[in-house]
């Protein structure tokens, strides 16, 4: 349409109107699990693990959800981003990549309306995407992030 212009796009040196926050628990205790989240002003943890269980005290579903509750953090469980099973050793030897294309795969195939729904929640909350692993180059959270980083230039990530 004549006399219309879209609206501006940011620029890259302003801050991004969507900050997606990832973060592992490996090598974090609860406590400090909460305390980086309120630090980073998280409002939403949403667990990408396809199973939201594990062997360090209070980091399966039931006891991270109540510690997130105290902590005014609301938890919700996503396991349509988990990692499938069968990919997860990619990510913990040297064939990383080989994961991140495999579930990059299951992403677009079987995960998509749950990425869409984190991605619209994010535009609204701040949102955390926790998984175990501290380094998301090592996760397939590191995938979610990028790609939702690759669809909108307004989107920035805060590695924890």
């Amino acid at each position: 349409m004549a006399g219309s212009a879209s609206p501006p796009r940011p620029s890259p040196h302003s801050p991004a109107a969507v900050t997606i926050v990832s973060i592992g628990y490996e090598d974090r205790t609860l406590e400090e699990l909460v305390e980086d989240l309120a630090g980073a002003e998280v409002e939403v943890l949403v667990d990408v693990r396809m199973t939201p269980s594990s062997r360090k005290r209070g980091l399966s579903k039931g006891a991270l959800a109540a510690a997130l509750a105290e902590g005014g953090i609301e938890y919700r469980h996503a396991p349509e981003l988990g990692n499938p099973r069968d990919n997860r050793s990619a990510f913990g030897g040297a064939s990383v990549e080989l994961g991140r294309e495999r579930y990059r795969q299951h992403l677009e195939y079987q995960g998509l309306g749950a990425y869409e729904a984190v991605v619209a929640l994010a535009r609204e909350r701040r949102v955390a995407l926790l998984c175990v692993e501290r380094d998301e180059r090592r996760c397939h959270r590191g995938c979610i992030t990028d790609r939702a980083q690759a669809e909108s230039a307004d989107v920035s990530v805060l590695a924890l």
